[in-house]
């Protein structure tokens, strides 16, 4: 758990999500992202989230998370604007895990699942709604956020066009929207 919250301190995490009992096939977002420094995987069941960064598994339970939120970033990836479902949890030692995935069914689910364990959640802007509303229909939901994304990332302009995974250039975003 050191050497995540060690990352987990310097980076936006970058994460794929599945339920624990689920084996995992490898797509296009695994091999396009696992670059990234912080990239970790994370397995989740009704005995907690494990998480694996580098070669070290670490284990949350339920009761040691103080509260997720749920909310959309935007990445700009060559020509197109991507968005990322992004968690931020934080510990009830107050450390916190701010992940970004592109699996937004299975981090909806593990928000959900996480709330049914008694952990207190934050939704912003209506998002899982909104992603269930355009269900598989990526391109309106991607032309509905960039159509709206003045509203959409008023609150956390930064959010709107992050360029890289550093904690501490997070506030620079809004020099580019």
């Amino acid at each position: 758990m050191k050497n995540l919250i060690t990352a987990a301190k310097q980076y936006i995490l970058l994460a794929t999500i599945c339920p624990s009992e689920q084996e995992r096939k490898t797509t296009l977002f695994d091999a396009r992202f696992k670059i990234c420094p912080a990239y970790i995987k994370i397995a989740y069941s009704e005995n907690g989230i494990q998480i694996k960064f580098q070669n070290e598994l670490s284990n949350l339970d339920f009761k040691d998370i103080e509260q997720i939120k749920i909310s959309m970033c935007g990445r700009r990836a060559t020509i197109r604007q991507l968005y990322f479902l992004t968690l931020q949890i934080i510990l009830k030692n107050k450390e916190c895990l701010e992940i970004e995935t592109y699996d937004y069914d299975d981090g909806i689910k593990l928000f959900e699942f996480a709330k049914e364990q008694g952990v207190h959640v934050i939704e912003e802007n209506h998002i899982i709604e909104l992603i269930r509303k355009y269900n598989r229909d990526m391109e309106g939901f991607y032309n509905f956020i960039s159509s709206n994304a003045r509203d959409f990332f008023k609150e956390h302009p930064y959010d709107e066009r992050r360029l890289d995974y550093l904690k501490e250039n997070k506030t620079k975003y809004q020099d580019f929207i």
